[in-house]
């Protein structure tokens, strides 16, 4: 028994130091990494080859089986979903076939529901998670947040369970695409495909605002761009809920999208996913972020203190990212619908369209 413990202990805590360096290092221009790793590695080789496989798993195109912080695995990380012998098992009506992804947060395994005959995707919190209180909440509070929105943008959530040993887990569709983040790894997106993720993206986020729900995390990892075109937001697992507390300021989401405000800790509204949504439409439209720094102070500098450079960009976008990328909340499109609206008039469509992103051509 002791040595189960142990072990269990121990898988625990290595989890979480990769989690930790990883988190750091996601977040650098590609170029500055070495640095980084030399820095938190130091002698440490096993805990480089890790986070580098999951480094090199964040940005290569894969499978869209995951939900934010879900990364593609590497077949050396496999080894550790594998490890957590589910394979096979059953978890309600649902049959286990294969993991799919993990990431800082929570593991993603492919299943079979027997009941009603589908493939569905079983979302578990990350082993170092698996007792705490505190992230058992944010689980939760994902599955309500995300349920409580119905939107085609805004990925389901058929239930929330439980296994007979207290582990919590969110079944969700099994979708089929890319991430936004894999197809901007290929290259910046043509104009009119930029504006019209952008304005599924605000349409979604609009119906969320008026449900009182806060995603705090948008960023090219948690979108996936179906094959019909459709866009769906994931991953509402850090979402601020109207009914919940609003003296919640921990410094959650990824950093490189955080508004200002997120940055300093403050209390936030709505308008931080306006933030959110214009560093996406940026980084879309020219391929790269409109805010960068070498490690995470450099990049907080840059989103509190720097212009985004917008002499690149199409005139008519000036005025968009001047509203969207404004430091200040109070100068910020005030709703997402403003952002939603003038985005539709720059292709000529209705604001609320459901038009889905016209899909480039495949070699």
């Amino acid at each position: 028994m002791w040595p189960n413990l142990l072990t269990r202990w121990f898988t625990r805590l290595r989890w979480a130091r990769i989690n930790d360096v990883f988190s750091a290092a996601v977040e650098c221009e590609s170029v500055e990494r070495g640095l980084l790793l030399d820095r938190y590695c130091g002698t440490n080789s096993r805990l480089r080859r890790d986070v580098e496989s999951l480094l090199s798993g964040h940005d290569r195109a894969g499978p869209v089986d995951r939900l934010a912080q879900q990364l593609q695995t590497p077949a050396q990380w496999r080894a550790h979903i594998d490890a957590v012998e589910l394979r096979g098992c059953h978890v309600a009506q649902y049959v286990i076939s294969e993991p799919l992804a993990a990431g800082a947060m929570g593991c993603v395994y492919k299943a079979h529901d027997t009941r009603l005959q589908r493939a569905v995707a079983l979302k578990f919190l990350a082993p170092h998670l698996s007792d705490s209180a505190r992230a058992k909440e944010d689980f939760l509070r994902e599955a309500r947040a995300a349920a409580a929105i119905d939107h085609p943008n805004i990925c389901a959530i058929h239930e929330i369970g439980a296994t007979a040993d207290g582990q919590m887990f969110i079944v969700m569709p099994l979708y089929q695409g890319t991430t936004l983040r894999a197809r901007i790894a290929r290259g910046p997106l043509p104009f009119d495909e930029s504006i019209a993720i952008g304005l599924q993206l605000a349409n979604a986020l609009s119906k969320a605002h008026r449900l009182g729900v806060i995603h705090r995390d948008l960023k090219p990892s948690n979108i996936v761009l179906l094959d019909d075109g459709l866009v769906k937001i994931l991953d509402f697992g850090v979402a601020q809920l109207s009914d919940v507390a609003r003296d919640d300021v921990r410094v959650t989401g990824t950093l490189a999208y955080m508004s200002p405000e997120q940055v300093r800790s403050e209390l936030l509204d709505h308008r931080t996913d306006v933030w959110s949504l214009g560093v996406v439409l940026y980084e879309m439209i020219l391929g790269r972020r409109p805010f960068r720094g070498r490690d995470r102070e450099a990049l907080k500098s840059a989103i509190l203190d720097a212009a985004p450079k917008l002499t690149n960009l199409p005139p008519q976008l000036h005025a968009v990212f001047d509203a969207a990328l404004a430091k200040s909340p109070g100068r910020r499109y005030a709703f997402m619908t403003s952002f939603a609206n003038d985005l539709a008039a720059l292709i000529g469509q209705a604001p609320d369209s459901t038009t889905r992103a016209p899909r480039p051509n495949r070699v």
